[in-house]
């Protein structure tokens, strides 16, 4: 399971796309376009109540059940807050924070249709079959990155503590970091990166 790819052309404006694709149209308040499509200077400051984020079909860790390999839909209230910055040069800087009592549903690949970009980003989602497996608990995250005209960074750390349909009790610590260094490609993976993530 993966939050999201760590490599995008503009590595605000992915990650900004993925926060703000994440929830439904409903919940959100309406963006002004600061990082998304306003890239003089600006600054924006958006409030979201409900989660809806499709997290990735990468293999399972082995500290967490076999399941983690499979695509997985968190929804749920949420208490979330983002903020976007760009200069008149274009630099620009995001953070967002999310927490809130959640339900992440595990699906496998009989069961729901993916199309992603070619970031991986989600599309679109169908799904036509049942979770074989439902974690009720917890959920906490934190993005942020910045980037200018020669270099750019983004991270992320996901955190979730609750149960899974049997009453079992399961941890997860997911963390994500990555860099363009001068003279790289935006658009290419990242010079240094790392992904973890643990169970427990």
């Amino acid at each position: 399971m993966r939050k999201a790819p760590v490599s995008a052309a503009v590595v605000a404006v992915s990650a900004l796309t993925v926060a703000l694709s994440a929830l439904p149209a409903t919940a959100q308040s309406v963006p002004s376009g600061c990082g998304t499509t306003i890239f003089t200077s600006c600054s924006e400051t958006d409030h979201y109540s409900q989660i809806y984020q499709w997290l990735g079909d990468d293999a399972a860790p082995s500290t967490c059940p076999a399941y983690f390999s499979e695509w997985a839909l968190a929804t749920g209230p949420t208490n979330a807050v983002q903020h976007v910055t760009f200069n008149k040069d274009g630099d620009g800087r995001f953070t967002s924070t999310w927490t809130g009592d959640d339900t992440i549903a595990f699906y496998p690949a009989g069961s729901v249709t993916i199309v992603t970009d070619q970031d991986g980003n989600v599309i679109s989602a169908d799904i036509h079959g049942p979770a074989d497996q439902v974690l009720t608990g917890h959920l906490t995250e934190w993005d942020g990155g910045s980037f200018n005209n020669q270099s750019s960074v983004v991270g992320f750390t996901f955190g979730f503590e609750g149960s899974d349909q049997a009453g079992n009790p399961i941890k997860v610590h997911g963390a994500s970091h990555g860099n363009w260094i001068p003279g790289s490609d935006p658009a290419g993976p990242p010079s240094n990166g790392h992904t973890s993530m643990t169970c427990g």
